[in-house]
Order: structure tokens, then C-alpha cells, then sequence
């Protein structure tokens, strides 16, 4: 089935009070929980420990949904700093989510490439490095958003124990994105 990308809108947030946006968390949460090796608890949700620590305000992460219509279909959290490089001016993707009904009909791709666009300079992407499916996605997107000119390199989380991949590469770009609400 293809998807009519004209469809598709970015809604910035201005609150972490957004029902959509803690539901897809919970999906993402699920999806991730084997490699990061999280439990429900007894109500059977995830605990998202961190969201209290994001922030929409310009000096904390910027938290995008992806609407396709009226449905939210995914997010991405950009933080405004570094958190794997030692240069902290780059902008880092720490998290994207899509439906899995909405991958492979190159909606990602689309999205990331609008949220690249906005945020000029240098950019990280990092992921655990058993995310085999998402680091080759990531990968194909960023090779054709680079042009191929960037950097891999991997790197040991303290915390999980665990390594991640981390890609470097820059964007010279700087276009707003569509922050219409549907």
C-alpha cells in the first residue's frame, strides 16, 4: 500500500502533557524492551522514566508527533547537545518512533529528513548496536541525506553496559518545519 506523503504533518509540542505523544512512548517502549531488557509494570505499561527530564523549552529536547490525517503515527526527540560525541553543539536524534504499519512506505525517511532540515550543523545519530533492522535503516537514510559524507564509530554506554553506533555528519540546511496541529 502506498501512503499519500502530502498527508503527513509535524506538530511541534509545547507540553509533555500529550496523550498521543505517552502512547506512542509506550509502543516504542514495547518494541525496544527486549534489547533494553524493561518490564511492564502491574497495569501492564512501560515505565518512562525520562520523560520528566524532557522538557519543551529551547534549552531541553524538542519532541516532534507525526501525524498521518488526524492519527499519530510516530515522534522524534532531538536534544540540542551531544550526549556520545565530545563536541556538545550537535544536535542529537535521540529517539524516533513510526507505527510498524507506516514502515517501509518511506514515511521515516520523509520525517527524518524534514526534522534534519530544520536544525543546521552538526548532527548524531545513536542506537544500541543489536538494533540490526534500525541501524540499516538509519544508515540507507543517512547515506542519502549526507551524500555519504559522514562519520561511524561506536562507542560503550556506561549505564546498560552495552556498545552503540553513533553517526556524525553535517547539515547545512535550515527550513521550519510544518508545525500544523491536525
Amino acid at each position: 500500500m502506498t501512503l499519500n506523503l502530502e498527508l503527513l504533518r509535524i506538530h511541534k509540542l509545547e507540553s509533555l502533557d500529550n496523550l498521543s505523544f505517552k502512547n506512542l512512548l509506550q509502543y516504542y517502549q514495547f518494541e525496544c524492551s527486549s534489547l533494553t531488557c524493561t518490564q511492564t509494570d502491574e497495569l501492564g505499561l512501560y515505565n518512562i522514566k525520562n520523560i520528566s527530564s524532557l522538557s519543551c523549552n529551547q534549552s531541553a529536547a524538542d519532541i516532534y508527533i507525526l501525524y498521518y490525517e488526524r492519527l499519530p503515527i510516530g515522534f522524534i526527540i532531538v536534544n540540542p547537545a551531544s550526549i556520545s560525541l565530545d563536541n556538545n553543539l550537535a544536535n542529537n536524534m535521540a529517539d524516533i518512533f513510526i507505527m510498524p504499519f507506516y514502515r517501509r512506505k518511506r514515511v521515516g525517511e520523509w520525517f527524518i529528513f524534514k526534522i534534519f532540515d530544520q536544525y543546521s550543523g552538526t548532527w548524531e545519530v545513536r542506537m544500541l548496536s543489536n538494533f540490526f533492522s534500525f541501524i540499516n535503516f538509519i544508515k540507507k537514510i543517512i547515506s542519502k541525506y549526507a551524500k555519504n559524507n559522514y562519520e561511524f564509530f561506536v562507542r560503550k554506554d556506561q549505564k546498560l553496559n552495552k556498545d552503540y553506533i553513533v553517526y556524525k555528519f553535517y547539515s547545512n540546511k535550515l527550513r521550519i518545519v510544518n508545525e500544523t496541529c491536525p
